[in-house]
């Protein structure tokens, strides 16, 4: 079994997907900077209800539950065996 993603992993495997740069992700995503985000990769920051708001308002692929906690759940709750690595 995988080790869960953390905060970081979890924001940066969108990144890559979107095909972004981290600054240019942030501006995309209605940050004024990247700053927020360096501070989720430093470790200083999780990730909060409005960065991840931001990120599924510009990319509604993405899981919000598995961006806040690297879980997810189906329908009924239920938490899945979905990859860790995925988010689509």
């Amino acid at each position: 079994m995988r080790e869960k993603q953390n905060n970081w992993q979890r924001i940066e495997a969108v990144i890559k997907w979107a095909n972004m740069s981290t600054n240019y992700f942030a501006r995309h995503i209605g940050l004024a900077r990247g700053e927020n985000l360096y501070q989720i990769k430093r470790g200083n920051n999780g990730i909060s209800l409005d960065v991840a708001d931001r990120i599924v308002s510009k990319f509604p692929q993405v899981d919000k539950l598995w961006l806040l906690t690297g879980r997810r759940t189906d329908v009924r709750g239920r938490e899945t065996a979905r990859r860790a690595d995925t988010f689509l």
